[in-house]
């Protein structure tokens, strides 16, 4: 698996990075060991329920603690000596704040997870070049890699001062599993947005007025509308979000319908989607 084909990389809440594979892996002095755990999928719980005759039913997985186990080589380096590696890479792990393990793959490009130290211990010596062997545990606080958020825009082709003007925007979810839009919506106007789900087929968010500007979260369980100064402006919102993104396949890219009331030629929608994955190679 650890070929030049693949980055791993560990950034620290302290911003010291460290390449621990690929190209420029050892320049601080640390490589990681062949063999790493817990880089694909999260273990999970499977929840049933029995009846009276003893027939159990399933009803949902609930991920568990995503742990993830690897050992590193330390050794002198153009930072330092092995003390210096030494402690350089142990001081950017900590147990109550989060770093950012980066993994990369010429398939799949660039995927992260936040992490924090659970343990690190002794694992042995190398003794050509003089080096130290550490075994490191550690936790994510999510299940899932997060991949890089890529916005779509629309921009108004007309005035839509008197009338709706409509369009697509398009975003891609390059994840495994579903993804929930996030919308930058400016004033002066009235926006709305196309989902299947509403009883109206479309979702209408609040006017607002020039220099305003609406953040809109789509999930489903945590739906959210607010300006940029913070007021939350939910309970003008007509019409429930229900439509999430499909993981893609391929290259398709799936598209919205959009639309504006009341606001000016030009005048854009930004939509962003974070992928997710159970697995980053």
């Amino acid at each position: 698996m650890l070929s030049e084909e693949l980055i791993i990389q560990w950034t620290g809440a302290n911003g010291l990075r460290t390449r621990l594979a690929g190209p420029g892996a050892g320049a601080e002095g640390v490589i990681i060991l062949p063999g790493p755990k817990g880089l694909y999928f999260t273990d999970v719980a499977h929840a049933y329920s029995a009846s009276a005759t003893g027939t159990r039913t399933w009803r949902r997985a609930v991920p568990g603690l995503s742990k993830i186990g690897f050992d590193v080589d330390i050794s002198e380096s153009a930072l330092g000596g092995l003390s210096v590696c030494h402690d350089r890479w142990l001081r950017s792990w900590a147990s109550d704040s989060l770093g950012w393990m980066s993994v990369f793959s010429t398939a799949m490009g660039w995927w992260y997870r936040r992490c924090r130290l659970t343990s690190v211990d002794f694992a042995g010596f190398d003794p050509l070049p003089q080096g130290t062997q550490l075994a490191m545990d550690v936790v994510a606080d999510s299940p899932y890699w997060y991949g890089i958020t890529q916005p779509g825009i629309w921009r108004a082709p007309t005035s839509s001062a008197t009338r709706f003007v409509f369009g697509d925007i398009a975003a891609a979810n390059r994840g495994d599993s579903i993804a929930w839009a996030k919308y930058l919506l400016p004033g002066p106007g009235q926006w709305r947005i196309s989902d299947s789900g509403s009883s109206t087929g479309y979702v209408t968010m609040p006017r607002i007025e020039a220099g305003e500007t609406l953040l809109v979260d789509t999930n489903e369980e945590r739906p959210t509308v607010k300006t940029l100064d913070g007021r939350n402006r939910w309970a003008e919102v007509d019409g429930r979000f229900t439509q999430s993104f499909a993981p893609t396949v391929g290259d398709v890219i799936e598209t919205r319908e959009i639309g504006l009331l009341g606001g000016t030629a030009d005048q854009k929608a930004t939509i962003t989607i974070t992928p997710t994955r159970r697995w980053p190679l």
